[in-house]
């Protein structure tokens, strides 16, 4: 069905919406053989993306269904365009202090912009909600990393 590189793309996808290795490895076993068990009976015809939103589904399923789900803001606030994400993370720790505050949906937004190279309209397609939200969400959340990256930065120069 998926060779080596989708499977391990899938993974990667499933692991960063779950955050740990081994949920990400059951996220993407169980998303396996629930396509395996349809396979006979519907026909696919982007499957690594059928397969994405499965591992998506599954896994909100499974947050809504251990009381762990997050609550998701939808503000309308006016997106600042001035606001580089590259520019605000400049190295590998930095990338890890920002996904262990984002939500999963925003983990999932970073994923699927930064990894898969997705734009803004494709996200919002791929997440069934309009750019406006989409863009609102990545707003605040490139306004709290950099909140709290320049807060670090800052108690470090103080303290040296």
């Amino acid at each position: 069905m998926f060779n080596r590189d989708e499977l391990n793309r899938l993974y990667r996808y499933a692991v960063s919406l779950s955050r740990k290795e081994e949920d990400g490895a059951d996220l993407l076993q169980t998303t396996l053989v629930k396509l395996f068990e349809r396979s006979g009976r519907i026909e696919v015809e982007y499957p690594i993306r059928y397969a994405m939103r499965t591992i998506r589904n599954t896994f909100l399923n499974s947050l809504r269904t251990s009381n762990r789900e997050e609550a998701i803001e939808d503000e309308n606030t006016i997106v600042d365009k001035n606001i580089d994400l590259n520019k605000i993370i400049s190295n590998k720790i930095e990338v890890e202090e920002v996904l262990s505050f984002c939500n999963p949906l925003e983990r999932e937004i970073l994923y699927l912009w930064a990894y898969e190279g997705m734009t803004y309209v494709e996200i919002s397609g791929f997440l069934e909600i309009s750019k406006g939200t989409l863009l609102t969400k990545i707003h605040n959340l490139k306004k709290r990393i950099n909140e709290s990256l320049e807060l670090k930065r800052s108690t470090k120069e103080g303290v040296l």
